[in-house]
């Protein structure tokens, strides 16, 4: 048990929040929404006090978040939970005052928080006390009624947020972590012959060696570096042994060929849906693919009857933990994303228990590599950003949609991955700018497919069929025929010098800016710039694409 103090009037719905809300004089669920003070804890209620006058208001910064909102001095609010670490979340802005914090009464955790900042900064994180003990504690935070002598009012607004997982990484190893990496840039790997994950994992004579070893070939050639790779739990569940033996075997050619891996356990997504009725991955036969039609045989894993059954979670945690075990300190893994799309397909908040147990499970056992999970369309949902080590994201967005999406996921203050990205059309992505912004950014990317395959990656969305672009998603054709040679040359340059340009001591993600040419159309590209200076010519340089120049040739 853990006690958080901090102000608050009622616990309500904040904004555009979704899911099962729980309305607690004092008391407000951890499991179903934000908490404004959190301690990284595992819990079903917390114990909130207040004390002193706070105003509520809806902000304006990510997520449509919840303030709350003090001026006076010696307001307070109590939370009693249990956990690991303490912390405040809290908007910093040129408004900003002054509060002070102590867990458990222990003056030496004293700590004065100034919430200046000559800008606004949504859910800036301010940590108490870490290492805790795993047990009951306390956290009283008390306005001052002071501030910095450059802020204007003594208002100190505290933002709702939601509970972390014990064990989760502090912000300063995750960016160890990610700072000693070279860029992450890979794709979401399923080979061509299969049309979804459980007919790679169930059927060997569908994926050889020789397979593998070709279409890893082609990434390797094209610069890339890491692989996302879909587990499936039924075919774990018939046969562990002979799935964890096909895993290895993967694993290791990968290797060969200089990826990383990112498993993910739990998918949400299926497209094999009867309007808003989308089923369970099952083991056999897996179909033909529709004609035109993108992914058509994808199932999730395992799909909403098992997600949504207690009596499978012994049977998920075993799941988990037996991979965990395994290759929890292998270092060709480079981390693990445990729930992708988590609430989509018509779960929604449904699917966050299992959610917040699969979290607690691994760090049961402990990794050397980062946990995440991936939000989708919107970021509605924050969960799973404050239960990540890594923040991960989807971007099917064009150039101003990118710079939006990682501008909003700035505020988790942790290294920052599109887990997802590739979606050409209008407005679609474009890879001659998209991929040198996401590189310039400091953002590891994973295109969705490299190869068309019996997924048929390259066409769209089945509600995005009016899309300008004949293809959607995929850069070559499964010959290995790039669709567009200007995206590959693109692809090469910008692959082609992987170090970023860290701030000397920087625990943010800060880069040392350089000047030059950042479009990779132009003669002068430097992959390595973070500042287009003006130095890109102001003509694009002519394109040459060699060929056959007689239309009545077949060629």
């Amino acid at each position: 048990m853990h006690i958080v103090t901090v102000n608050e009037k009622t616990a309500g719905k904040a904004g555009n929040r979704t899911g099962t809300m729980v309305r607690r004089e004092g008391a407000r669920s951890f499991r179903q929404f934000a908490l404004f003070v959190m301690i990284a804890v595992h819990s079903s209620f917390s114990q909130v006090t207040y004390s002193g006058n706070w105003n509520e208001r809806l902000g304006s910064g990510p997520w449509g978040d919840k303030l709350h909102i003090s001026s006076a001095a010696n307001a307070t609010a109590t939370i009693r939970d249990t956990g690991t670490e303490a912390f405040v979340i809290h908007r910093a802005g040129p408004e900003g005052g002054i509060f002070k914090a102590v867990v458990d009464g222990d003056q030496s955790t004293i700590k004065e928080v100034d919430t200046y900042a000559p800008q606004i900064l949504w859910n800036k994180k301010t940590v108490i006390a870490s290492d805790l003990p795993d047990g009951p504690h306390t956290i009283v935070v008390t306005v001052t009624g002071t501030k910095n002598p450059a802020a204007s009012t003594t208002s100190v607004s505290i933002v709702d947020k939601w509970t972390l997982g014990r064990g989760m990484w502090s912000t300063e190893k995750a960016w160890a972590w990610y700072t000693s990496k070279p860029w992450i840039v890979g794709w979401n790997f399923t080979p061509t012959t299969c049309v979804n994950s459980m007919e790679w994992w169930q059927d060997e004579a569908k994926v050889t060696d020789s397979i593998l070893h070709r279409e890893l070939g082609i990434g390797e050639q094209l610069g890339y570096n890491a692989i996302v790779v879909y587990l499936q739990y039924l075919v774990w569940k018939r046969d562990f042994a002979y799935y964890k033996e096909r895993f290895d075997r993967v694993l290791a050619i990968a290797d060969s060929h200089h990826f990383t891996m990112t498993p993910v356990f739990f998918d949400d997504v299926n497209f094999i849906c009867d309007g808003d009725d989308c089923g369970n991955s099952f083991l056999g036969d897996q179909g033909e693919p529709e004609p035109g039609k993108l992914m058509s045989q994808w199932t999730a894993s395992p799909g909403p009857t098992y997600v949504l059954s207690v009596d499978e979670r012994p049977g998920f945690k075993q799941y988990v933990q037996d991979f965990v075990r395994t290759y929890g300190q292998d270092e060709r893994i480079l981390m693990w994303n445990l729930y992708n799309e988590p609430g989509n397909c018509g779960i929604g908040a449904r699917t966050f228990p299992l959610l917040e147990l699969v979290f607690q499970w691994v760090r049961e056992i402990g990794t050397s590599q980062p946990l995440t999970a991936s939000e989708w369309w919107g970021y509605t949902n924050p969960w799973p950003y404050s239960l990540s080590d890594i923040c991960s994201f989807h971007g099917y967005h064009d150039y101003n949609g990118l710079q939006n999406d990682v501008n909003q996921l700035r505020c988790t203050q942790r290294p920052i991955i599109c887990t997802e990205w590739l979606a050409r059309g209008e407005p679609g992505t474009n890879i001659l700018i998209d991929l040198p912004l996401l590189k310039r950014l400091g953002v590891g990317a994973f295109c969705w497919s490299l190869l068309e395959g019996r997924m048929q990656t390259k066409y769209s969305w089945y509600m995005l069929d009016s899309y300008s672009d004949p293809w959607f998603h995929a850069i070559l054709y499964n010959d290995g025929t790039p669709y567009r040679p200007e995206e590959v040359d693109a692809i090469r340059k910008n692959h082609a010098h992987k170090t970023f340009n860290w701030v000397a001591g920087a625990t943010d993600g800060s880069m040392v800016v350089k000047n030059g040419c950042t479009d990779p159309r132009y003669a002068e590209y430097d992959s390595m710039a973070t500042i287009d200076d003006g130095s890109c010519s102001t003509l694009l340089p002519p394109l040459v694409v060699r060929g056959c120049l007689d239309p009545d040739s077949k060629h």
